[in-house]
C-alpha cells in the first residue's frame, strides 16, 4: 500500500517520523485500546476500503528534557572534560518572541459597533458650494522665474527634503519655476500640526453628525503612565495650537489612550464606539483613490 502525503523536514527533531492528522485522514487510520492495555493501530487502503493493514506498535519510551547536568566532584580530582559528559538529545530552541507581535490583536467582527441605518434628516446633508473659481485667482507664471529665496515656512532645509530634481529630469529654469510655485503657495504646505489648515466655510460648511435620541455617556478614562505624561501634555498642546482640539463643556466624555508609532512618537487613539452606536449611517462612500489618480495622469 502506497500513500502520498505532505511532509515537513525538521532538523534535530526528537523523532524519526511524526504522523499527524493529514496521514490519519488519507489512510483512514483507526486507533483502538485493547483490554490488555495495548493499542491497536490499523489503516485502510484508500483504493480498497476492504483491505485493512495493522501497524505494529511498541510502548513509548518517555524522555525528559535535561537542561543542565550537575556533577559533584572532589576538589582534588581533575575536572571532567567535555567529551566525558554525556548529554541527552537537545531540542531546538524556539525563535525569540517579538514583543510587538504579542500585544497586537484585531477586533473581531462580531464586536464591531456599526451606525444605525435610518433616514437622514435634511438639515444634516453636506452641501458643497463653489462661490468662485479658485483657478481665476491664481497669479500668472513668470517666463523667467527668480532664484529661490528661503521664507518662513519653506526654508532651504525643507526644500532640500523634497528632492525635486533628484533624477536630474528638470532643466535649471524648470526647477526654478517649480520652486517659485511652491513658495507662492507655501501656505498649502505643512510640516507640523500647527501649520495644517482646514477647508473654508464658504466651500464646505462644518460637518454635523446625525444621531438618534440617546443618553449622554461619561466614560472613565485610562490612567496615563507617568513615563509618558510629559509627552502626552506636549501632544495635547500641539493639537490645541493647531485647532484640532478646543475647550468644551459638553456632557459627553469618551475614553482615549496613546500608542507608539513606528517612529517612536505617540499617537492618540479615541474610542468612538459609543458615537457609532447612536450615529445615523451614511450610505455614501468616497471615490476609489486608484481611479481618481489614474484619471489625473497625463
Amino acid at each position: 500500500m502506497s500513500l502520498k502525503i505532505h511532509a515537513h523536514i525538521v532538523k534535530h527533531a526528537s523523532f524519526e517520523i511524526l504522523l499527524g492528522q493529514p496521514f490519519g485522514q488519507t489512510a483512514l487510520c483507526r486507533i483502538e485500546d485493547l483490554p490488555s492495555g495495548e493499542v491497536e493501530v490499523s489503516v485502510h487502503d484508500p483504493t480498497n476500503i476492504a483491505r485493512r493493514v495493522y501497524v505494529p506498535t511498541q510502548p513509548r519510551i518517555r524522555r525528559t528534557m535535561v537542561v543542565k547536568m550537575l556533577s559533584v566532584v572532589n576538589l582534588t580530582s581533575p575536572p571532567l572534560r567535555p567529551e566525558q559528559v554525556i548529554m541527552p538529545h537537545q531540542f531546538p530552541s524556539p525563535p525569540p518572541a517579538d514583543p510587538a507581535v504579542l500585544v497586537l490583536k484585531y477586533k473581531q467582527v462580531d464586536k464591531k459597533v456599526r451606525p444605525i441605518p435610518t433616514t437622514l434628516p435634511e438639515e444634516y446633508r453636506s452641501v458643497r458650494c463653489i462661490p468662485e473659481d479658485p483657478l481665476l485667482s491664481l497669479p500668472p507664471l513668470p517666463t523667467h522665474p527668480p532664484n529661490f529665496t528661503p521664507s518662513e515656512r519653506l526654508s532651504q532645509e525643507r526644500l532640500d527634503e523634497l528632492r525635486l530634481n533628484h533624477n536630474n529630469f528638470l532643466w535649471p529654469e524648470e526647477l526654478k519655476l517649480v520652486q517659485h510655485v511652491l513658495k507662492v503657495n507655501e501656505r498649502a504646505l505643512a510640516w507640523t500640526d500647527a501649520e495644517k489648515g482646514r477647508f473654508k466655510d464658504e466651500y464646505f460648511e462644518p460637518v454635523k453628525i446625525p444621531v438618534i435620541k440617546h443618553v449622554p455617556w461619561a466614560q472613565k478614562n485610562l490612567p496615563i503612565p507617568p513615563g509618558i505624561l510629559e509627552k502626552v501634555i506636549k501632544l495635547f498642546q500641539e493639537k490645541i495650537a493647531a485647532g484640532v482640539y478646543e475647550p468644551s463643556d459638553s456632557s459627553y466624555r469618551s475614553c482615549w489612550f496613546c500608542v507608539y508609532k513606528k517612529s517612536g512618537d505617540l499617537r492618540i487613539v479615541h474610542n468612538l464606539q459609543p458615537v457609532n452606536a447612536v450615529t445615523i449611517c451614511n450610505s455614501g462612500v468616497p471615490p476609489i483613490p486608484d481611479q481618481v489618480i489614474k484619471s489625473m495622469a497625463g
